[in-house]
């Protein structure tokens, strides 16, 4: 089902991650578990009626947080001493909004940085639009399928591009105005920020407001 799926975006299929990346997805796998974990333990808490178990539910969660707090400084430690995962970092970091969170996720869940287009890196991050048809029925184009946290890092970072980079800021009021919804218009500056991307990788550049 993948391969098909990869096939009708026109993907190409990528080579196997080097030995740097895949310890990097392993790690910020692990990342997403944790914060995964720990919100659901947070709501247990919200509705615990029980004294002991309250209690019980914050001594996990204070022993999760402190993990998280771990796998961070090994996902940190491990980007900085590794090239080119050192100087991708810092070239993501020149994104107005894109943080240690959004870059690591990118590093390790999309590799093809630098060597696809800004339309098939749309496709892998989930944020191209797809048909949605069936026999004669034309249904609205949606944004499906691709890498979910790939999608959610970008839309995290278009909402903070979008609101201080003076360019993003504007795009955005600029579609808000002509009447798209607030959802549409920060998947817009998201897929408008990763066109940039792929222009900075393509050409080894760091972000500059003339790219965008």
């Amino acid at each position: 089902m993948g391969r098909a799926l990869d096939l009708a975006m026109d993907l190409a299929p990528t080579p196997p991650p080097a030995p740097d990346r895949a310890q990097l997805a392993a790690l910020v796998a692990r990342r997403e578990d944790l914060v995964t974990t720990i919100g659901r333990e947070n709501n247990r808490l919200g509705v615990a009626v029980d004294p002991w178990i309250a209690k019980e539910i914050r001594s996990l969660v204070r022993v999760l947080k402190s993990h998280l707090e771990s796998v961070e400084v090994q996902i940190a430690t491990l980007i900085e001493t590794r090239e080119p995962l050192a100087t991708a970092n810092r070239r993501l970091h020149s994104v107005t909004g894109t943080g240690p969170v959004v870059a690591a996720v990118l590093l390790a869940r999309l590799p093809e940085l630098g060597q696809l287009d800004h339309r098939q890196l749309a496709s892998l991050a989930g944020l191209a639009p797809h048909a949605c048809d069936s026999g004669l029925h034309r249904g609205k184009r949606l944004i499906w399928g691709g890498r979910a946290a790939v999608r959610r890092g970008r839309y995290i970072a278009a909402k903070s591009a979008s609101q201080w980079d003076p360019v993003f800021r504007a795009f955005r009021k600029r579609l808000m105005e002509a009447g798209k919804p607030f959802k549409v218009a920060i998947i817009a500056c998201a897929r408008k920020l990763l066109t940039v991307l792929a222009t900075m990788f393509k050409k080894g550049e760091d972000f500059r407001k003339a790219t965008v």
